[in-house]
């Protein structure tokens, strides 16, 4: 089916229509029939055949979808996250499509030796036929191949009775009584509590003692052992006999007498030598002199030792320090960069942020985040946090009521506070001289609120009206 042409315009006149005139001859003027409104671009060139073989013309073509382009095995395979279909196993994409081996090949290269393959190999000591037979009976004679024959279990050559080849055999052992139950095996009923001998029997056999039983191993001690005086060891010999000669070999034992444990005779010698041992020996009691008689005598403020020599530095300069000017100048690297070919130059700024933003404008506080850690310097200190103002609550401080103002400003706060008009002697009794660097007055809430407050009760002073 074809649509039909669109009729033309009638004419406006009797002449026709004129050239560049009709319904769409505006928009024409003004380039907008240029635009492409769709997809299609404008063709250029229509006076130009297409390129190509030309189809033919069918009304169905933008209706019917065409047919998709079918993909490769190779583009396929690498579609790693495809489905598989009803009935498909799921199988790795990297083993898509792959061919397995042979079961009798296996993967890799075979190898090639002289010698022949691993099958061939095994196969050469195998023995079959006659000469297994001869292998066979020639290992006979050994005690392992009599007593554990192949395929079967070790004979080790006892002679059971005719009764334990029966099928019926129950095997060795008691039977267990399936009747009784385990709470019985370990907590029996109707048994006499072990005695007092097979206690100690297995006390002395097993070491098996009671929680808190001491260890008694029974020793079969003399009665002589039970005495309060009675002592372990070699019993002191009496010198009843020698005279107290052993009690005097005790005491001289090693001194140096002509018998043994004897003190040597006194001996007649020169006086000066004695006075010499005297002096130099070591005296029970006593300190040791070690200074020579010449030296016994010395003044008080005497020193011994060598004295030290003297040096230009003294202790107090090793305290306090002996540094130049130059010394005592920060190091030229401080807070800059002093490697030559980088920034050796030194800025105004310092560099990184500091811990208060005192770089920046402080924004308003009813601008600020309450999640905002940012220190900007004005946060109250801990007086204000202890002592908060009167009306801290309301967002008013109180450096508010220090803060000097002109006369319209304080008027508008006063009428905002209930005070329908305040008088202008009371702001020129407030407005102390000096004030208003700029030829303004001005004046504080504080002292009009006292002028205020004196002027309603003459009687009541002046400071004791003011706001804090």
């Amino acid at each position: 089916a074809t649509l039909a042409p669109t009729p033309p315009a009638a004419p406006l006149s009797a002449r026709g229509p004129r050239p560049g005139s009709g319904p769409k001859a505006a928009l024409k003027s003004a380039g907008l029939l240029t635009v492409p409104t769709s997809f299609r671009r404008t063709d250029c060139a229509p006076c130009v055949p297409s390129a190509g073989k030309a189809l033919v013309p069918n009304t169905l073509n933008p209706i019917l979808p065409s047919p998709r382009t079918p993909e490769l095995s190779e583009v396929r395979k690498r579609h790693r996250h495809r489905r598989a279909g009803v009935g498909e196993p799921t199988i790795h994409w990297g083993l898509d499509g792959l061919k397995f081996p042979e079961l009798e090949r296996g993967f890799g290269r075979g190898s090639k030796s002289e010698d022949g393959t691993v099958e061939e190999n095994f196969k050469s000591c195998q023995k079959t036929g006659v000469a297994e037979y001869k292998d066979m009976v020639g290992e006979a004679i050994y005690q392992s191949t009599s007593r554990e024959p192949l395929g079967k279990g070790w004979c080790r050559g006892h002679k059971l009775p005719p009764r334990t080849k029966a099928i019926d055999f129950a095997g060795f052992g008691k039977a267990t009584s399936k009747e009784i139950s385990t709470k019985e095996i370990v907590a029996p009923r109707g048994y006499q509590p072990e005695s007092d001998a097979a206690r100690a029997l297995y006390r002395q056999t097993h070491g098996s003692t009671d929680p808190g039983e001491m260890t008694m191993r029974s020793y079969d001690w003399p009665r002589s052992v039970a005495g309060p005086h009675f002592q372990f060891g070699l019993e002191a010999t009496k010198d009843s006999n020698n005279q107290g000669a052993g009690v005097r070999r005790a005491l001289t034992y090693g001194a140096p007498g002509p018998e043994p444990s004897t003190v040597p005779t006194t001996a007649l010698g020169p006086l000066r030598v004695e006075r010499f041992r005297h002096v130099t020996s070591d005296c029970l009691g006593t300190s040791r002199l070690v200074l020579p008689p010449g030296l016994r005598e010395l003044p008080e403020d005497h020193v011994f030792g060598m004295p030290s020599g003297r040096d230009p530095t003294t202790c107090a300069e090793l305290v306090r320090g002996n540094y130049s000017h130059e010394e005592r100048l920060p190091d030229d690297d401080l807070g800059r960069c002093t490697a030559p070919g980088r920034r050796n130059y030194l800025s105004e700024v310092p560099l990184g942020v500091p811990c208060v933003r005192t770089d920046r404008v402080a924004p308003p506080r009813e601008q600020r985040s309450i999640a905002s850690g940012t220190n900007w310097g004005d946060d109250p200190n801990a007086s204000g946090l202890l002592c908060p103002g009167r009306y801290d609550g309301l967002g008013v401080e109180d450096a508010d009521f220090q803060l000097p103002r002109t006369y319209d400003q304080l008027r508008d706060i006063f009428a905002g506070a209930g005070v329908a008009d305040l008088p202008s002697d009371v702001f020129a009794a407030a407005c102390p001289p000096g004030t208003g660097g700029d030829a303004t007055p001005r004046a504080t809430i504080k002292a009009v609120s006292g002028v205020l407050a004196c002027a309603a009760a003459p009687g009541r002073l002046l400071a004791d009206t003011m706001l804090p």
